[in-house]
């Protein structure tokens, strides 16, 4: 139960305060532990945990439950559809297009770099180290959720020039010690709210870890490798990935009616002034 609460302050939240939201927040929760290749105890006693602890709460969480009963037969209900390409970029577009150019190219980096949301959003000045070339940049994430495990801090590259570009303008802005963007984690949920709302996506179960999601699922298409995208995401088994990935790849069907699709196209052009 300890690991829930570290979690939830990871992300700079409070348990929730009602049935509905502590629901919401299990699942996730139980998304982040299977994605990582964690174990089926540590959900079951968490939940049993919760309501031994506060009987109120006993049968308020069904999703949680229905989630947790599922992983056996990797048949996860209502997790997050994985962002293609396409709409990333949509989503940083709308940011540019509402003045949050940070929250925009963090957005890409997550998407390019396969970054947990608090990953993405923690990331700092000295976080970013360019290369002489300015060809790629090293983001050094620290002791993150898999890393504590392993005892080890981890990194990501940035090879996508244009992002590398843009890192490098944000960074020339801030000090060494200051976060790339001051944004708690319930805002970008906000911000992401209501960007999917104006692409008219809202119905899609996108949620924050479609970020990662989908960033996996794209970055083995370009490969075709499950060992580099394993290691690119920092899965701690090549199972773990396989799975995370093939679900995705599932998930990721789907039709965008040609007003939305206009609506993505006009946000693209957006993109070259982050740029």
């Amino acid at each position: 139960m300890c690991l829930y609460f570290e979690w939830l302050q990871d992300r700079g939240e409070e348990l929730p305060a009602d049935e509905k939201n502590l629901d919401e927040s299990l699942c996730e929760y139980i998304e982040s532990v299977w994605e990582d290749g964690g174990v089926k105890s540590l959900v079951s006693n968490l939940l049993s945990g919760l309501g031994s602890l506060c009987k109120s709460l006993k049968g308020q969480y069904k999703t949680a439950w229905s989630l947790y009963t599922a992983w056996g037969t990797l048949e996860m209900p209502e997790r997050a559809r994985p962002f293609t390409a396409e709409d990333a970029m949509a989503v940083a577009g709308f940011f540019l297009a509402k003045g949050l150019s940070e929250l925009a190219i963090l957005t890409l980096v997550g998407f390019h770099c396969l970054l947990r949301t608090n990953e993405m959003l923690t990331l700092r000045r000295i976080s970013c180290e360019i290369a002489e070339d300015e060809q790629t940049c090293l983001l050094q994430l620290g002791y993150t959720k898999g890393g504590k495990r392993r005892g080890v801090a981890e990194s990501v590259i940035v090879t996508d020039t244009c992002l590398v570009k843009a890192l490098q303008v944000l960074c020339a802005k801030i000090r060494p010690g200051d976060f790339l963007c001051e944004c708690s984690y319930q805002q970008y949920r906000k911000y992401l709210s209501d960007a999917l709302i104006y692409l008219g996506l809202e119905n899609l179960n996108f949620r924050t870890y479609s970020l990662r999601r989908g960033g996996a699922s794209f970055h083995f298409v370009q490969t075709g490798s499950y060992s580099t995208t394993c290691q690119r995401g920092r899965w701690s088994s090549l199972k773990t990935c396989r799975m995370y990935i093939d679900e995705s790849s599932q998930l990721a069907r789907y039709k965008v009616s040609a007003k939305h699709r206009k609506r993505h196209l006009d946000l693209y052009n957006k993109i070259a002034a982050l740029m």
